[in-house]
């Protein structure tokens, strides 16, 4: 695992920070760190096709993300499926999305009472998905799971 942070190192310092951020390189680094102790053949073939592709990407001047994109997805859900470990701030985002479609469901049985209520169920929604988001993320923490 160490040479994939030496690997990474290296890559970095080629692209600004605007791809950078687009890469998510601090989640690719966050992720290395957290499975450094962990041996598993299958994850090394993905993470070397992982830098097979930011390789390319380098070469390239108009570089096209979407491969790339998907091999750090496919590597992230590897990961969760297998030692149960979660980026930081995806279970929010999941769960505002789950509170946004609840709250939209609210929202139309408000407007059936009263039709100037149809603005209040969406914000009720998505603090009720944060909160939840931000609850299960804090176990996870503790337990040791999020990078």
């Amino acid at each position: 695992m160490k040479s994939y942070k030496e690997k990474l190192n290296k890559i970095e310092s080629s692209f600004s920070d605007k791809l950078k951020i687009k890469l998510k390189l601090e989640t690719l680094r966050n992720l290395l760190n957290k499975i450094a102790t962990n041996e598993d053949e299958q994850l090394n073939e993905r993470l070397d096709r992982l830098f097979e592709e930011l390789d390319e990407i380098l070469k390239q001047d108009k570089p096209s993300l979407r491969t790339y994109l998907k091999k750090i997805n496919d590597i992230k859900k590897y990961v969760k499926e297998k030692w149960g470990y979660v980026a930081k701030g995806t279970l929010v985002g999941e769960y505002m999305a789950m509170g946004m479609a609840i709250g939209l469901a609210m929202a139309t049985a408000f407007v059936s009472i009263n039709p100037a209520l149809i603005s209040i169920g969406l914000p009720i929604g998505i603090a009720v998905g944060l909160s939840i988001g931000n609850h299960k993320e804090n176990e996870l923490e503790k337990e040791g799971k999020i990078y």
